[in-house]
């Protein structure tokens, strides 16, 4: 295994090199806060499915959740965007009516789905940057 200069990160080659199922938990979070979305939206915007909100309630939900899931868990791209659209669909499909226009429900769930990613991983790069001025001046200064 090779030495890496100080402030050197190694690139991640495939998922393998995650931390053993770190991927699950940004999963799983990413999925949980996007169903939250949904199931807040008729008490916040008094509409059952968030995008039909008069207002700008959906991008900031799910701008907020994934805010939440970007500083709670590790930065895997793919993993924020498979659980927010997972986790929006599931809630649709197991609280709410579906209908033919499902498949249209998905591509809005995926076009709005980068404003969750986006807010994850602005929330993961603060995140690593407040760490990184916690460490002891020792390490700084490599």
């Amino acid at each position: 295994m090779s030495q890496l200069a100080c402030g050197e990160r190694p690139l991640m080659k495939n998922v393998s090199d995650l931390k053993p199922r770190a991927w699950i938990l940004t999963l799983l979070v990413s999925a949980l806060t996007a169903g939250v979305v949904w199931a807040l939206s008729p008490l916040i915007s008094g509409r059952a499915e968030p995008w039909d909100a008069t207002n700008h309630y959906y991008p900031i939900a799910l701008a907020v959740a994934g805010a939440l899931s970007g500083a709670l868990t590790s930065r895997v791209r793919w993993a924020y965007f498979l659980g927010c659209i997972v986790g929006q669909l599931l809630f649709e499909v197991i609280f709410l009516k579906t209908g033919p226009l499902v498949v249209v429900g998905v591509i809005f769930m995926a076009l709005y789905g980068v404003v969750f990613v986006a807010a994850a991983l602005l929330a993961s790069y603060l995140r690593g940057r407040i760490a990184a001025n916690g460490r002891s001046p020792a390490a700084k200064d490599c």
